[in-house]
């Protein structure tokens, strides 16, 4: 029996997890990348989530055992009519919102078959409870089986499912998953409807029937709700602090997401042996430990800043969900107990995902809720002993070995001290206020943050949801960086403030192409545009019009107290705010050069890669004329990726990594790029085919092409 449910739960958290990024990848052709896209699928599934696990409490709370699993079941039944998994249902894009049409869609394709397999946790452990099983008279521990099916399919997911199987073969496979739950499930419902009514009359405690007349409290019910939501808010909020500020490696949202996931199956594992108070004595060293070297006192390798991220994370998050598990009611409020910390889930997701992006400038949510975190830990009052003391001693010393050891540079002691005595004061100041007074010690922490994540010599900032852009003055220079990455520098001199700079200087792939061909192009097309540099290689007579899914870039763009690439160009500059593919989808146009330039960081859009996409790109071009990619990355390899993709379609490609050469090019603000041209024919490339800066381009044509159904970041990984 207890096999059966343990299945059947697990099963039914991968279904939940799996449909996810299935779904997103559905939407990415037809209705592009914007953030009313995104926000609208992160709710949907938040409110679908909800939805299911308010269905287990009303059934539950309503109907009698006996007749739960006969309702349940026409439930079961009903998805069966959306499957396999499709977004073909409606037609795409309508003359509706963006995200009310993305919300109609997924609840129409997907709301049905998400939000009874959401059902699965919460309702299945009820059964169980009523099954007469010895372990039935507690069982949470069924949660920690739910949490691992998330993981694994988590985990499986950039590994294992994406690299091998298509978007049809994963609808069907899931299709398939969802059949197996089902007869999981119509066989958990057999059990229930056997044994559930012998068992209530054999043992109707007193104890859990006066449990469930009281209820918990409203108190208890918001301080359920809070614990749910921090670590989820925690979660989300250090995933967009890391991948932005510390390293825009890809995949990183993995390793917050799996410990967010693990910290749920240590709190409710009957075989771990942690309870909330221990894990909120440690919370405040961890978090002072992330503070701290944050501050800029200690200067810590990538990887390690990266660690003390993730612990803090992962402390603070088992800590909470440790919490929830020791206040977990009788099983007769376990319905009602899931579904406020669902909610509390979908706030915490909400308030970092919707909300933050329009009331902040930076990530303030991530400092925020690492205050929550802090005022969420069990009361303690006694300070800590000589040991601590000299723990925390130890702890900074090391920090600061760690820093000398990656470092390009030795770190002599008399250098070292005023930073070192500074950090262990500080570091002991915070564990000491921690333990005798919390509110004091939260208020230090945010004076601190202050510092950590507001800090910095911006002239302006904005936030949207693709992350916050920041313009930095110095140097005679104007810098647009979002996080760790540069995505445009102009020279403030007159003289050189129409000098390309950054990847489309004068002497790198993108400027030879302008130069050869410069007087024979007139019409020009830009996917991507930063801070518009490539408009000052128009001449008049020349049209540029620049494809923009970010309003903000834009504005920024266009202010000429910033930068003025846009209003210096000699050229006429149109910009277009909309997804690149889908706005040239829609364009009528016909272009001698279309440039691809979205692939800086590691947030690819991998629709603009496809084959399907540079067919489109194709569609658009005049005859002769070329397509130019920027695929410079610091982690990925696309050269790959666009020549497979490309010779899939008959088209020729040719790649550039260009290098820096002189000194004078490293004044002008020049970097290191590598540029990809494609044309429909060998001869559309010259003469860049007689350069022998220009090669072929690496290509394996045993290796599968990226298409709308298909596409592998982890093989691009450097």
């Amino acid at each position: 029996m207890l096999p059966l449910f343990t299945l059947t739960i697990f099963l039914g958290a991968m279904l939940v997890f799996g449909v996810q990024p299935i779904a997103a990848r559905m939407l990415l052709p037809s209705f592009g990348g914007s953030p009313a896209v995104w926000s609208a699928t992160s709710v949907f599934f938040q409110i679908g989530l909800l939805v299911g696990y308010g269905y287990s409490f009303l059934l539950t709370r309503r109907l009698a055992p006996r007749r739960q699993p006969l309702v349940h079941l026409l439930a079961l039944a009903a998805p069966l009519l959306f499957l396999p998994l499709s977004l073909r249902l409606l037609a795409a894009p309508s003359a509706l919102p963006p995200a009310l049409s993305v919300l109609g869609l997924l609840t129409v394709s997907l709301g049905m078959p998400f939000a009874v397999a959401s059902t699965t946790g919460p309702l299945l452990q009820r059964w169980f409870s009523l099954t007469g099983h010895r372990a039935g008279r507690d069982p949470y521990f069924l949660y920690a089986a739910s949490n691992a099916g998330s993981l694994l399919v988590l985990l499986s997911y950039p590994f294992l499912i994406e690299p091998r199987l298509g978007l049809d073969e994963q609808s069907f496979a899931w299709s398939l998953g969802y059949l197996l739950f089902a007869v999981l499930s119509v066989a958990s419902a057999a059990v229930v409807l056997r044994r559930a009514p012998a068992a209530i009359e054999a043992d109707p405690d007193p104890t859990l029937l006066a449990a469930s007349r009281s209820g918990p409290s409203w108190r208890t019910r918001t301080r359920w709700v809070a614990l749910a939501a921090v670590p989820s808010a925690l979660s989300l909020g250090a995933t967009a602090y890391i991948s932005t500020d510390i390293a825009a490696v890809p995949l990183l949202w993995i390793g917050p997401l799996s410990l967010y996931l693990l910290s749920f199956i240590v709190a409710f594992s009957p075989r771990v042996r942690v309870t909330s108070d221990h894990v909120g004595r440690l919370l405040p060293w961890v978090a002072a430990a992330v503070v701290i070297p944050s501050g800029g006192l200690l200067i810590l390798p990538v990887w390690a800043v990266i660690t003390l991220h993730l612990s803090f994370l992962f402390v603070a998050a088992t800590m909470c969900h440790t919490r929830l598990a020791e206040e977990r009611p009788p099983t007769t409020h376990l319905t009602e107990f899931y579904l406020l910390v669902a909610i509390g889930g979908a706030l915490g997701g909400i308030f970092v995902s919707l909300v933050a992006p329009l009331i902040f400038d930076g990530v303030w949510e991530y400092p925020i809720a690492i205050g929550l975190a802090l005022l969420l830990r069990p009361a303690h009052r006694r300070l800590p002993g000589q040991r601590m003391m000299i723990a925390a001693v130890v702890i900074v010393l090391s920090a600061l070995v760690i820093t000398g050891l990656g470092s390009q540079q030795a770190l002599t002691l008399p250098d070292a001290l005023p930073s070192l005595a500074l950090a262990v004061g500080l570091f002991v100041i915070l564990l000491a206020m921690s333990y005798v007074r919390p509110v004091l010690a939260i208020t230090a922490f945010a004076i601190l943050g202050v510092s950590v994540w507001g800090a910095g010599t911006s002239i302006y900032a904005d936030r949207t949801f693709f992350g916050v852009y920041r313009v930095t003055a110095g140097e005679g220079q104007h810098n647009l960086v979002h996080g760790t990455t540069l995505h445009g520098l102009q020279r403030l001199d007159p003289s050189r403030r129409t000098m390309a700079t950054t990847y489309y200087h004068r002497t790198g792939p993108i400027g030879q192409v302008f130069a050869a061909r410069g007087g024979q192009m007139d019409q020009i097309a830009v996917i991507g545009l930063g801070v518009g540099t490539l408009a000052s290689y128009g001449e008049p007579g020349q049209y540029f019009t620049f494809f923009e899914i970010d309003p903000a870039m834009v504005k920024i763009a266009r202010d000429p107290g910033l930068f003025t690439f846009l209003s210096d160009s000699a050229a006429h500059v149109d910009v277009v705010v909309a997804d690149g593919r889908l706005g040239l989808a829609a364009d009528v146009g016909s272009y001698n050069l279309l440039v691809v330039d979205a692939f800086s960081s590691d947030a690819i859009p991998v629709h603009l890669l496809t084959q399907e996409a540079l067919a489109t790109y194709a569609e658009r071009l005049a005859p002769g004329g070329i397509i130019a990619v920027n695929i410079s990355n610091r982690y990925l390899d696309l050269e790959p990726v666009v020549a497979r993709v490309a010779t899939s379609l008959g088209m020729s490609v040719l790649v550039q990594h260009d290098t820096i050469i002189s000194e004078e090019e490293t004044a002008e603000g020049k970097s290191l790029s590598r540029w990809v041209i494609i044309a429909a024919a060998p001869t559309n490339l010259a003469p860049f085919d007689e350069d022998e800066r220009w090669k072929a381009a690496r290509v394996n044509n045993d290796d599968r092409p990226w298409t709308d159904d298909f596409s592998d970041i982890l093989a691009s990984l450097r």
